[in-house]
């Protein structure tokens, strides 16, 4: 009897080890190193391993409290190390801290059997930037880095000895480690990895979350399959993020992206070779096709999926073929390749098919006439218009465009409304416009900055009209002033325009309007519902003939003897022709150019 009741209590002592978290000792290289172990109740043998790295002059409590780990390891499945670093800083020119990673991962071997090929590796601040050195001396040894709100501040080095998936997690108002410096490294990787391009964006992130502060940017897949990601989270500071009501949970979402390597899984090695672009116009045909092969057997076939609906199947090279996407939206291609042994993989892409580029509202913007510059085109970034960046800057954002990667931002100039903003140098927007009358127009650009040296263009169907008008310092973003450009000749008929920004980051634009020398036109700012307006020519004209350029936008007029209602028969109006010197209140469904 007493040797059951000794087993049972070495069963029992086993079983509260195992949940606990416990401080463990190992010595690298003759000095002694510390670390927290933390294993989740039921750890399988051949479990992955995380090694996670505290702050500079920060330590593993804090580290283990700001990081949440545990959480995902009781449903993963999954055990993590906290090392502690020695003066609580990491040696990220060297080799003493790769060697005390190493030495962990043997020690976790030892202990708990885990599986060699899943560890991974993640750091916040300091700890990000070790994870960084790391990837460059022991890549053979980590499956996949996670790096948050840290990067080698001497510019990235990118000589690892394998392409390696890496998640990084940001916040833009990290006043410790800046995130000016983010895309720079992440760029050097998504080069040496040699990653698709553009990044593919999902803001917000996650998109069920619409008040979500993340960005999701996605690179790849590269060579040997691996992917790249940065997890930008608007407004955060230099701090692990864990909110899940306004943005992500940080740990969690590294794991649901570097859980699906392996250093060697014996599955297919899976990437698309085309399309070579994510962005296209619809209808869009698109050719798809991957680079596949399996180390150990045979690829049996490649199916693949569009928003989870099979529409190809190959079952032998060339896994080549065109499909066509007639509608506008997003669309996700996943490839899955399946060897002779049964083994999976796969591969995704996300897709943006725009609406072909056309004028905002449907209608050209009519020469002479005001143009609000917010009204650029239809048809999506890098075809309307060019913006560096996805999502917007402006913080709260307006209810206006929001599926727009343009900076629009409420304007407080005269007639309110919007405005450009965060116009960055080299972006550029597009706007179809018919112009009445050939002729010598005279060009005015409601401008803002608060800065010097500012310049934009404006072209008209790849022909420069104007190079180089410098904007003034206005001394403030909402103080605005006319830039005038003369003696600018247009031809008649539809065309498009761009304005481009010059060298120069940064310049607010409200409008432009254009005006035809020597013409006794007059055009007036409508906005949406009532407006007063006074009738300037000498003839009576009819309604339809007098408001005929805005005539689609005309709901109801009166004056104080009678009334026009478009939905009306005729019979039942009581004013039908405006005469010169009334005032008339025209009720329009939306903001509008009216020109006599």
């Amino acid at each position: 009897m007493k040797n059951y009741i000794l087993l049972a209590i070495s069963i029992l002592l086993t079983q509260i080890d195992i949940q606990a978290q416990t401080n463990q000792n190992i010595t690298v290289n003759g000095t002694n190193r510390s670390m927290s172990v933390y294993a989740p109740s039921g750890l399988p043998e051949n479990a992955p391993l995380m090694i996670t790295m505290h702050g500079m002059n920060q330590d593993v409590p804090y580290h283990i409290s700001t990081s949440e780990w545990e959480e995902v390891a009781d449903t993963a499945k999954l055990l993590v190390v906290y090392p502690q670093g020695i003066d609580n800083a990491w040696d990220i020119s060297g080799t003493r801290d790769t060697d005390f990673i190493l030495a962990i991962i043997d020690a976790m071997a030892d202990q708990y059997g885990i599986d060699r090929n899943r560890v991974y590796l993640s750091g916040f601040s300091m700890g990000g930037m070790m994870t960084y050195h790391a990837a460059t001396i022991i890549a053979d040894q980590i499956a996949a880095f996670a790096p948050v709100s840290g990067y080698l501040m001497g510019g990235p080095n990118t000589n690892s000895s394998r392409p390696i998936p890496i998640i990084h997690t940001h916040g833009t108002s990290d006043d410790v480690v800046g995130y000016s410096g983010v895309q720079t490294c992440i760029d050097a990787w998504v080069n040496r990895n040699n990653c698709q391009t553009p990044a593919v964006v999902t803001d917000p992130y996650p998109s069920s979350k619409p008040n979500s502060s993340a960005t999701k940017s996605y690179w790849g897949p590269g060579d040997d399959g691996v992917e790249i990601v940065l997890m930008t989270l608007k407004g955060k500071g230099h701090w692990w993020s864990e909110d899940l009501a306004g943005s992500i949970h940080t740990s969690s979402e590294i794991w649901k992206f570097i859980s699906k390597y392996s250093l060697n899984s014996g599955e297919p090695i899976l990437s698309f070779s085309s399309p070579t672009t994510t962005t296209f116009v619809a209808p869009a045909l698109i050719p798809f096709d991957v680079n596949v092969s399996d180390a150990d057997g045979t690829v049996s076939n490649v199916f693949y999926y569009l928003n989870d609906e099979l529409i190809q199947e190959k079952w032998s090279a060339p896994y080549a073929f065109e499909y066509t996407i007639e509608n506008a939206g997003e669309y996700t291609i996943r490839a899955v390749a399946t060897d002779n042994e049964g083994n999976t993989a796969q591969s995704t892409l996300t897709l943006q098919v725009n609406i072909p580029q056309g004028a905002y509202g449907g209608n050209p913007q009519e020469i002479p006439g005001i143009i609000q510059l917010e009204n650029f085109d239809v048809g999506g970034n890098g075809f309307a218009y060019y913006d560096v960046d996805a999502g917007t800057h402006v913080d709260p954002a307006p209810d206006f465009r929001t599926n727009e990667d343009v900076d629009i931002e409420p304007c407080s100039d005269e007639g309110e409304g919007y405005n450009i903003g965060f116009a960055m140098a080299g972006e550029w927007l597009e706007y179809t416009v018919d112009v009445e009358t050939n002729g010598t127009y005279d060009i005015t650009f409601r401008t803002a900055c608060d800065g010097d040296n500012k310049t934009i263009s404006l072209e008209s169907d790849g022909n420069m009209l104007a190079n180089n008008i410098a904007i003034p310092n206005t001394g403030g973003w909402q103080t605005w002033t006319d830039v005038i450009i003369e003696d600018v000749e247009l031809e008649a008929g539809e065309q498009v325009l761009r304005v481009t920004i010059g060298d120069n980051d940064y310049v607010n634009l409200n409008y432009m309007s254009f005006s035809l020398q020597n013409s006794t036109s007059t055009t007036i700012e409508l906005h949406e519902g009532w407006n007063l307006v006074g009738y300037p020519h000498s003839e009576t004209q009819t309604i339809e003939t007098a408001l005929e350029s805005i005539w689609t936008e005309v709901e109801a007029i009166k004056d104080f003897e009678g009334f026009y209602l478009k939905a009306n028969q005729s019979e039942l109006n009581s004013l039908a022709e405006l005469s010169r010197g009334k005032g008339y209140l025209i009720k329009v469904t939306n903001d509008c150019i009216l020109l006599w």
